[in-house]
């Protein structure tokens, strides 16, 4: 079975260059949209059965749009693909985020795009003083769970799709996929993950795309 990891298309938070976590329900923007139904060649010409996503409204508008083409698609959602919490920090700007993390930490972190994600939601859970701010670790794990859920419901013949978000991603295949230096944080990257002698291993499908 081939499980492809998805990130949702452009919100309007993206547009602004504002952090959103799991506490940031925010729509897709019209680019948004407009990412999915471009990437749609690419899930159509994939084995895809089953579709899932996350609860929050940016992952359900893009499993939806992107899977308009396939047939007898059921989409499915589960928060355990909910993006990761940034807490205190969400609604501000990535530069004042990573200021903020920088001077509070003594890091020096460049931003979303460049940071290993473990090391970066270290960084926020650390840095949050209201103690709302997920522990990365923890976010990886809950995306293992909801892997591991399909991977005993379905049949090895049935590929799934699964939209979420960059972090609960990224952290997934950071802490427990072979060659994660293929995953990336643009806007409908597609990671197609397979477990492969008791280990999950994880391939570009899809670069996605920047605004």
């Amino acid at each position: 079975m081939k499980i492809y990891l998805m990130r949702h298309g452009l919100t309007y938070h993206n547009l602004k260059y504002l952090v959103q976590g799991s506490l940031s329900d925010i729509e897709l923007a019209p680019q948004g949209f407009k990412q999915a139904r471009m990437v749609k060649p690419v899930v159509n010409g994939l084995n895809i059965k089953h579709v899932y996503s996350g609860k929050l409204i940016r992952q359900i508008q893009t499993a939806k749009t992107v899977s308009e083409d396939l047939k007898n698609i059921d989409i499915n959602s589960d928060e355990l693909f909910n993006e990761i919490s940034f807490g205190e920090f969400e609604g501000l700007t990535c530069d004042e985020c990573f200021k903020i993390l920088n001077a509070r930490l003594n890091t020096n972190l460049v931003g979303f795009y460049d940071d290993d994600p473990i090391v970066i939601g270290n960084a926020f859970y650390k840095a949050d003083s209201k103690g709302l701010s997920e522990d990365p670790n923890k976010c990886a794990d809950r995306c293992l769970e909801g892997i591991n859920k399909i991977m005993n419901k379905y049949n090895d013949d049935e590929d799934v799709l699964v939209v979420a978000s960059g972090m609960v991603i990224g952290t997934f295949i950071y802490k427990y996929c072979l060659h994660p230096e293929v995953f990336s944080m643009k806007n409908c990257s597609i990671a197609c993950v397979e477990k492969i002698d008791g280990k999950f291993v994880a391939s570009n499908t899809f670069e996605g795309l920047m605004k």
